[in-house]
């Protein structure tokens, strides 16, 4: 039955790229993805002309006339003031057929470099804009009637009458020019670009674009990298903090095989500078007249913790971990696996025992959950996984 559908779902790529078909039902509703469910991106009357790309039975995927009315992330495209229009910035804009970035905001493809994206509506930091004819969405098959007759001129109609005004008005503006050397110094301080910062990224800003994010991470982190070998109290607990739980963010929602590698290289280089800190502390833990009276510095001891359990495991927080998973039953023990990461050890566990850790084993998984507070577990904080991925092979 599978190699079946896979064969209905190609059949058209063996020949041409589509086929002409006919809404035959008064009033078609086209989905973002092949489920009664999904949201709808476009209402077809009756004779509307569709291109069928591919099928999944009982579903057609098809193209309209003029493009499907879907959303992008405002910070993500470019607004041209002398036409009116916006233009995506990088190569691998998503769509979304709702103003979000949630699992039912599917998307029906990425949107072209540079593409003209007319704004219909503009909702917070979304634009709804009118996507490129390429973009394609589902309607149930029965809807539609294929025909073998050329239905160029009543797409390029359809098109005519469906034609997307903008909602910007355009203005040409005329350039600014500063003369600094008559300009007040103060009138000069206040000319200034707003510039990207990790703090801005939050987890919906990552998913959606990862690749803006690793270019304001990668320096800050190679930054850092240097400095602490120069000066290992240079270590900044917050930062590492941050970028380890903003890595885990790109691992968690991306597919992209560049983007994973990129993040796993980035986490690497961060456990590295961990390790260089804590054998910097260990030295000093052992090298002073506290240690050889066979007691540690406290303040020293507070560092090496801190560096060790670096996250925020206050009780209820949640939090995604990324790390290999390690038996280590004890006599007695409550929890007796752990994620494990350089020197980094949390005990772990599946509240709901959905999943079964010892089938994880040796294996690098990134899990999503909750911190909680153990009792007689050597201290280490205890993650109640309420998801799991296995992470990918490295190239």
């Amino acid at each position: 039955m599978l190699v079946a559908l896979l064969l209905n779902f190609c059949a058209l790529q063996s020949g041409a790229d589509f086929r002409y078909a006919e809404v035959i039902s008064d009033q078609v509703e086209i989905r973002a993805f092949y489920d009664a469910k999904a949201v709808v991106v476009f209402t077809a009357a009756k004779g509307t002309p569709v291109k069928v790309v591919a099928e999944m039975y009982p579903w057609s995927k098809v193209q309209i006339p003029g493009g499907y009315d879907l959303w992008v992330y405002k910070s993500l495209a470019i607004l041209d003031s002398e036409t009116g229009v916006y233009h995506v910035k990088g190569s691998r804009t998503r769509s979304r057929s709702k103003p979000s970035t949630h699992a039912d905001s599917h998307s029906l493809g990425v949107f072209p470099r540079e593409a003209d994206l007319v704004p219909l509506l503009i909702e917070e930091d979304w634009i709804k804009v009118r996507a490129p004819e390429s973009m394609s969405a589902w309607v149930l098959s029965a809807e539609i009637k294929a025909t073998d007759a050329n239905l160029d001129d009543a797409w390029q109609q359809h098109v005519m009458q469906r034609q997307a005004v903008s909602i910007v008005e355009v203005i040409v503006e005329e350039p600014v020019v500063v003369d600094i050397e008559s300009t007040p110094l103060a009138i000069v301080d206040a000319v200034h670009i707003e510039v990207a910062t990790l703090s801005s990224f939050d987890e919906s800003k990552i998913a959606i674009d990862a690749e803006a994010f690793f270019k304001v991470a990668i320096p800050q982190l190679e930054t850092l990298g240097d400095q602490v070998v120069l000066d290992y109290q240079a270590y900044d607990f917050e930062l590492v903090s941050l970028l380890e739980t903003q890595l885990a963010y790109v691992l968690w929602h991306t597919s992209d095989g560049e983007h994973i590698e990129s993040a796993r290289a980035a986490i690497a280089k961060l456990d590295g500078m961990r390790s260089y800190y804590l054998s910097r502390i260990n030295n000093q833990l052992i090298d002073t007249p506290l240690a050889q009276q066979g007691k540690l510095n406290p303040e020293l001891r507070k560092l090496r913790d801190r560096a060790m359990f670096s996250r925020d495991t206050t009780e209820g927080t949640t939090d995604i971990v990324v790390g290999w998973v390690e038996f280590k039953p004890r006599a007695q023990a409550t929890y007796p696996f752990e994620i494990s990461r350089v020197k980094n050890n949390y005990l772990v566990q599946s509240a709901d025992s959905h999943y079964k850790l010892r089938d994880f084993v040796n294996r690098q998984v990134i899990m999503r959950g909750t911190w909680q507070s153990t009792q007689g577990a050597d201290g280490k904080p205890l993650f109640a996984i309420s998801e799991m991925r296995i992470m990918p092979t490295s190239k």
